[in-house]
C-alpha cells in the first residue's frame, strides 16, 4: 500500500534504462531526484535493488553487486551497489 502504481512505473522506467555496463544505485537515486520523482519512488528504487542483491543471476530481474565505495544521498547511505541488466542467455540471442 505504501507504493503507488505510478511509483512502480517510475522506478521500473529508471531500472529498464540501465546500460549493460550498469549503474550505481547512488547515481540512480540522484537521477530520480533530478527528474522530480518523490521519496516514495526513490525508496522503491532502492528496495528493488536490494531485493536482487546477492541472488543467483537466474533468479533476478537485475544483477546487483557491491561497489567498492560508499555513498550518502539523504535519507539513504551505505555501501553503493552496482545494478546491471541480467546477461542474455545464448537462447535469447539466437
Amino acid at each position: 500500500d505504501r507504493f503507488s502504481e505510478h511509483d512502480y512505473r517510475n522506478a521500473e522506467g529508471l531500472l529498464s534504462a540501465i546500460r549493460e555496463s550498469g549503474a550505481l544505485v547512488s547515481t540512480m537515486l540522484a537521477d530520480a531526484r533530478a527528474r522530480g520523482f518523490g521519496e516514495t519512488t526513490q525508496t522503491l528504487l532502492y528496495l528493488l535493488a536490494l531485493r536482487d542483491y546477492g541472488e543467483a543471476e537466474e533468479n533476478v530481474e537485475y544483477v546487483v553487486e557491491a561497489a567498492a565505495q560508499c555513498f550518502i544521498a539523504e535519507p539513504y547511505w551505505g555501501d553503493d551497489l552496482l545494478i546491471c541488466p541480467p546477461a542474455k542467455s545464448v537462447e535469447e540471442t539466437a
